[in-house]
């Protein structure tokens, strides 16, 4: 199997770290999120392993870091994205 060389699997996500992050608190960023409501970790699944950009990385610690920031953008980027599908759809 042919991985591209961006992205990182969960150990080498927790190389990253240097001991201060456990692989399985990985695996939990990318299941269940952290805080209320969840930020997820953006990963995708190739068989049963987990693999992730480092710019996904970046963007779940900034967004863990400063959550109201991230919903802002992220309620911001929903409205855009609602705005191109109606104006596609001619309304």
């Amino acid at each position: 199997m042919h991985i591209p060389e961006d992205l990182l699997s969960i150990p080498e996500a927790e190389a990253l770290f240097r001991g201060r992050v456990h692989a399985h608190s990985i695996r939990r960023w990318i299941a269940r999120g952290l805080g209320r409501p969840p930020i997820k970790l953006r990963a995708i699944r190739l068989g049963r392993n987990f693999f992730m950009s480092r710019a996904a990385l970046d963007e779940f610690l900034t967004a863990t870091a400063d959550p109201e920031q991230y919903r802002r953008r992220q309620s911001t980027e929903r409205n855009e994205r609602a705005k191109q599908r109606l104006m596609s759809a001619g309304a």
